[in-house]
């Protein structure tokens, strides 16, 4: 698993996205790059998008590898723990998780409660 960023936003805008190849990067980005750069999409002639897939596989190709990081649930009782090599990857599986194991937990929990927990992720990842 390797994380890019949008080659097309600033450095200091958080938007990386996970995969295990350049294309499933691009097909995660897609959604994000259609409303942030259309621009750059509709003026691009086929040398320019050439020139960019390029660029962006050569990225891929240089990233490093995500370490492999293990969180468990957070939920009492729970012994289910989640490994992965990217932390969006794993905060995407960790919700699903909660979604159908622990549903009343995320749409009933007030911001206050979901800030802690999140700090707590950030926390344990960065442990991790």
């Amino acid at each position: 698993m390797k994380q890019l960023q949008c080659p097309d936003c600033d450095a200091s805008v958080d938007m990386t996205y996970e995969g295990n190849t350049a294309e499933e990067i691009m097909q995660v980005m897609m959604p994000h790059y259609k409303e942030a750069h259309a621009d750059v999409m509709q003026n691009a002639t086929p040398e320019k998008h050439q020139a960019w897939m390029v660029d962006f596989k050569k990225s891929f190709d240089e990233a490093d590898e995500l370490p492999e990081k293990t969180i468990g649930c957070y939920f009492d009782g729970c012994d289910v723990a989640f490994s992965g090599g990217g932390r969006n990857t794993l905060l995407k599986e960790i919700y699903a998780h909660y979604m159908e194991l622990h549903p009343d937990v995320i749409p009933k929990a007030t911001d206050e409660e979901k800030k802690a927990w999140m700090e707590q992720f950030e926390k344990d990842w960065t442990a991790a």
